[in-house]
């Protein structure tokens, strides 16, 4: 699969490098349904325990999201107006207490580290996104979560960015029972369980870092910056 989807991604960038991405693709996306080429399918509403698994794309060509019990980022080495190419992915190395949640991470993990075509739809009074693979396994999600409306990641905002120091916090209406901060390679090299309204980093090394914020509305992932 990774060498025939090195080769369409090489062929099809030449082709469509000049054109531009489409600007509704730099959000939060919720994932509603996998479907697997040679692998197995899953349809998020169905897993149990439940899961909220997202992919917040940035127009800087960096990604993050949340699988079942896990974090990951990365970034796109080419966006196009319906092509993504991957450049890397990281994910935390927690082990998931449900083997369902365990085989869906790998799949969803996996997929996403190869080149993929994507669409963009009205689907009701949001967007359906759909990512497509050469051996035509997909995902689709929707920029609205499954099973509420409520639930939104801008309600959480955090200032300075960067910073070389604290790092501060307005959770507003949301409840934090725990955040970790996760480095580059997927390690959690920090984690507070109470005070969330500041946290200090200024023992970090420099570089960037992920915030995986869990919440009463489920886990949000905010990208931050060490000076």
């Amino acid at each position: 699969m990774k060498k025939l989807t090195i080769v369409i991604s090489v062929l099809y960038s030449l082709n469509c490098f000049s054109q531009e991405p489409n600007p509704l693709l730099f959000q939060t996306w919720y994932l509603s349904q996998y479907v697997g080429d040679f692998s197995p399918s899953f349809n998020v509403s169905e897993i149990d325990p439940p899961i909220t698994p997202t992919l917040t794309i940035s127009d800087d060509l960096s990604f993050t999201g949340q699988g079942a019990c896990n974090s990951f980022f990365g970034s796109f080495s080419n966006i196009t107006s319906d092509y993504l190419d991957p450049f890397d992915l990281v994910s935390t190395l927690s082990i998931c207490s449900s083997q369902t949640h365990e085989l869906f991470e790998l799949n969803f993990f996996d997929f996403l580290r190869y080149p993929v075509y994507y669409n963009i739809y009205p689907q009701g009074q949001g967007y359906t996104l759909t990512l497509s693979s050469p051996l035509m396994a997909y995902e689709i999600f929707q920029n609205f979560p499954l099973n509420t409306t409520e639930f939104d990641s801008e309600k959480i905002t955090i200032y300075p960015n960067p910073t070389n120091a604290a790092i501060y916090l307005n959770l507003k209406q949301l409840i934090a029972s725990k955040i970790d901060v996760v480095n580059s390679i997927g390690q959690i090299v920090k984690t507070t369980k109470s005070d969330f309204e500041a946290i200090n980093i200024a023992d970090l090394n420099s570089g960037v870092y992920i915030l995986r914020i869990d919440t009463n509305m489920g886990i949000i992932n905010k990208k931050i910056v060490k000076n």
